[in-house]
């Protein structure tokens, strides 16, 4: 083989390089371009790995670095490791281009590189489709992918020199694959695999692994690097299915970044970290290629199988993520909706991992403030503080994790920096969480949660509005025991959110400072209301009233905001296909004679809308719960917290089939529910005290409104 240039091949190679080095001096000018960088890049490491192979066979032979061709008729000696040479070239390339892609978010859009008083507003920061923008919380995967190869370069290179015996290198690609498992753990730890469509039968559609997912992540990395250096020996096998794998993954990142793909994606990052490091990849193997192909002039060496096929592993890791957030078709599904008190906030949960929070601006127009990764599972719900106690934000996931998050000013916006978590509680006994919310007295705050066992605790911050560290009050099951884990069940809690209990309870003796929080609990809503007794701490007792006639599980309750009624109303949404809306009101000593608070009335003062249903005999879930004792807990024993008698009635049965949300609006005279259908319906109370529907708009009114579909109207 020569190891000079033609001249055919010299002129080539420098218009190639000059090209590649004029389009990044180009990607300087606005905002840059990381895509055309890393493109650019490409080239400019296929040409220096073209020249590297020419000039340095000389070196590798005189160093000992030479093997025979068997499979020619004349056993010619030529150059081997040249795969070191590649993977050396791409390192340096993939380390040299970290400030592209990374840049905008690291250092312009906070407080480094000399703007430290600059604050990059959301109009320049997100605009229009900006596939070169990339989040600075994938430069860890990225770091981690470069560490993870260059410990297999090395290890690659010592197995050339040394010659290692199978039963040892067998192993090197795992002990190479510790950085990437590491920042996986830490980044995003799921440790689910879907399982195969005839086996979802006997093993659902998603398995648990735990532990035993790393070591299977750490088995492709053996089995990739070794399923191809086992091919070694034809000439240009071992580059060729490189590049024909690493071509593949490329058409798959491009499909997620084409125009009909919907921006922004939720793998969309992922994807383009694919590409940053594939295109450089595709670059040298390609002149790499062009020398082993037969006849061959060079031969790859064990680095090149280690090196590019754990690139192929640290593919299927990073690609992971974007499969993780595309179980629900792709595009991520909102779970959770909460605004703050002003209605100018808007906190999402969604299945992706991820909480957003949008603002409404003084035109009415709303802007994506931030989202970030709150969760490693889908987020269930979130809820909003209190809107005097600063902008703090609570949230449960499917990974079992109370958190807190608190906003930080100083961070910019969209930076995925600007809430951040100050305390984070696991479920004491690993069963997720329910239902959280909020409860703000003067300037005292309380947080109730519920987890999926019926279980209900009661916490409020050691310090008065300091939030990064939080007791526990009170705890206690609702249903009078813990729900077995194969019961199906359904828990939902709402505190009343007014300043203080209607005049009518205070009249009865109920004081201005009680806590009052409504429970679904199963097939009945448990309304609790209790006083702070002398030992500062609030304790629950026996509910005062339980709400029943839901036939099913509740799936939803929402206590009424305001207390300029006599009287208290909440609202339930039933598995059965109705909205119910109850009147509960306090009762003094003389009030209270004769009556039983936990049976309450069920006389309708309103029709049911769409018609009445025929419901002789209890539904499917319905029955199943008939066994379940839920209306007898007792008071728990010692307990006397100035408990008031109680008296409801239920006032409407409003038919909605599959609803499965009910909000009351900021002044507590009216309500909407969704469900499944789509549609949000609006009820109120009319003359005489009817309950009806008065207004519904489904995804074509919200698309229509906004013009993008995203349902902030």
């Amino acid at each position: 083989m020569s190891t000079s240039l033609t001249r055919a091949e010299a002129v080539c190679l420098s218009a190639i390089t000059i090209t590649c080095i004029g389009t990044i001096a180009n990607t300087f000018q606005g905002d840059g371009e990381p895509l055309a960088t890393s493109l650019a890049f490409s080239g400019i490491a296929f040409s220096f790995t073209f020249s590297l192979i020419r000039w340095l066979g000389d070196i590798f032979m005189a160093a000992g670095l030479k093997g025979k061709d068997m499979s020619k008729l004349r056993n010619v000696e030529i150059p081997e490791t040249m795969g070191a040479v590649c993977a050396v070239v791409y390192l340096l390339t993939i380390i040299i281009f970290i400030p592209f892609p990374f840049y905008k978010d690291i250092v312009a859009a906070t407080s480094g590189g000399g703007n430290r008083d600059v604050v990059v507003e959301l109009q320049q920061v997100e605009t229009g489709r900006l596939l070169h923008r990339f989040p600075h919380s994938k430069l860890a995967s990225y770091l981690s992918a470069i560490i993870s190869l260059q410990s297999v370069v090395l290890l690659g290179i010592g197995d050339d020199l040394f010659d290692i015996r199978w039963r040892h290198k067998f192993f090197i690609p795992a002990f190479a694959a510790i950085p990437m498992l590491v920042v996986y753990f830490v980044d995003f730890g799921v440790t689910k695999v879907v399982v195969p469509v005839p086996m979802s039968t006997y093993f659902g559609e998603l398995l648990e692994l735990g532990w035993l997912y790393y070591l299977y992540m750490a088995a492709i990395a053996i089995f990739c690097p070794n399923s191809i250096n086992i091919l070694a020996g034809i000439n240009g096998i071992e580059v060729s299915q490189s590049l024909v794998i690493a071509f593949l993954l490329l058409i798959n990142d491009i499909l997620y970044l084409a125009p009909h793909t919907p921006y922004p994606h939720p793998a969309t990052d992922s994807h383009l970290l694919s590409i940053y490091l594939l295109l450089p990849f595709v670059g040298v193997s390609l002149a790499l290629w062009w020398h082993n192909w037969y006849p061959a002039k060079v031969f790859v060496g064990d680095t090149y199988c280690y090196f590019a096929e754990l690139l192929i592993a640290i593919m299927g890791e990073i690609h992971s993520h974007g499969f993780q957030e595309l179980n629900h078709g792709g595009v991520e599904l909102v779970l959770s909706a909460h605004y703050n008190s002003y209605g100018t906030r808007l906190a999402i949960g969604s299945s992706d991992h991820r909480i957003r929070v949008f603002d409404k601006s003084e035109d009415d127009e709303w802007s994506l403030s931030d989202q970030w990764r709150a969760h490693n599972g889908e987020v269930i719900e979130v809820k909003w503080n209190g809107a005097t106690i600063g902008q703090i934000c609570g949230s449960i996931g499917e990974d079992y994790l109370l958190k807190i998050w608190k906003e930080n000013p100083s961070q910019a916006i969209q930076s995925g920096r600007r809430f951040q978590c100050i305390f984070a509680q696991s479920s004491p006994y690993q069963v997720g969480y329910a239902s959280i919310d909020f409860k703000n007295i003067q300037n005292e705050t309380y947080l109730g949660i519920i987890t999926r066992d019926g279980i209900l605790s009661l916490l409020e911050p050691i310090k008065p509005y300091v939030f990064d560290d939080w007791r526990e009050i009170d705890q206690f099951p609702v249903c009078g025991q813990r729900i077995p884990r194969s019961e199906e069940t359904s828990f939902k809690l709402s505190f009343q959110q007014a300043e203080h209990p209607n005049y009518n309870a205070i009249n009865a003796g109920l004081d201005t400072k009680a806590l009052s929080v409504a429970v679904g609990a199963m097939n009945t809503v448990k309304v609790y209301r209790v006083l702070k007794p002398e030992d500062g701490a609030y304790h629950f007792d026996s509910p005062v009233a339980q709400l029943t006639g839901t036939e099913g599980l509740v799936h939803d309750v929402a206590w009424a905001p305001e207390a300029w009624r006599a009287h208290d109303w909440i609202a339930s949404a039933g598995s059965d296909g109705f909205v119910r809306i109850y009147e509960i009101a306090a009762l003094s000593e003389n009030q209270a004679e004769g009556t039983d608070p936990l049976v309450g009335t069920r006389e309708r003062a309103s029709s049911i809308t769409n018609g009445v249903s025929n419901r002789s005999g209890l539904s499917g879930i319905g029955a199943g719960l008939a066994g379940v004792s839920l209306l007898t807990q007792g008071s728990r024993e010692g307990a006397d917290f100035g408990q008031l008698p109680h008296k409801w009635k239920l006032l409407a049965e409003l038919k909605h089939e599959g609803v499965w949300k009910v909000t009351w609006v900021p002044n507590g005279n009216m309500l909407a529910s969704a469900g499944d259908s789509g549609k949000v319906y609006m009820w109120r109370q009319g003359p005489g005290g009817i309950w009806s529907e008065f207004a519904d708009a489904g995804p074509e009114f919200f698309d229509e409104a906004n013009g993008n579909g995203t349902g902030l109207g």
